[in-house]
């Protein structure tokens, strides 16, 4: 019984751990967007630089939380508890469906842009191009992620 406990508190600190990704993601374009959005209002840039130079800090403070709310569970990847959560049917399935979807996003934000280069008169800057299609790809696979795995 002990075993199947800490196979639902390792998988509670593995979903857990695929939240705070996904909203790391989501600040960080978030502060990468707003100042190309809005270019001349400073104090959206000084927010956004802010929020960038505070960024490390919430992700030490939170991997901190994580490492603390496991106490009692080995975290080691080769131990039987981690092997049977990577080995788990289900969550490989929505997993393999995740990678498609971003995938899939990632397709779709490419033929966006470029529809909107052949559209308007300014092509889209490559490095924002590049930036919203890994920023938005990472969030959809993270957000379908966490939608088709089962939850606790």
């Amino acid at each position: 019984m002990d075993s199947v406990t800490s196979v639902d508190r390792l998988l509670k600190f593995s979903r857990s751990g695929v939240w705070i990704s996904l909203i790391i993601v989501m600040i960080l374009g978030v502060c990468f967007f707003l100042p190309i959005v809005y270019p001349d209002n400073t104090n959206i840039n000084r927010v956004a630089t802010c929020a960038l130079k505070l960024l490390p800090i919430a992700i030490v403070v939170s991997v901190s939380w994580l490492s603390f709310s496991i106490k009692g569970v080995s975290t080691n990847a080769n131990g039987a508890e981690m092997k049977l959560i990577r080995s788990d049917e289900l969550r490989q399935v929505s997993l393999n469906t995740s990678f498609k979807f971003g995938f899939l996003v990632v397709m779709i934000i490419q033929l966006a842009f470029i529809t909107v280069s052949l559209v308007t008169t300014n092509p889209i800057d490559g490095n924002l191009t590049g930036c919203a299609t890994l920023i938005i790809g990472s969030i959809a696979f993270l957000a379908s992620f966490l939608y088709l795995d089962r939850s606790n």
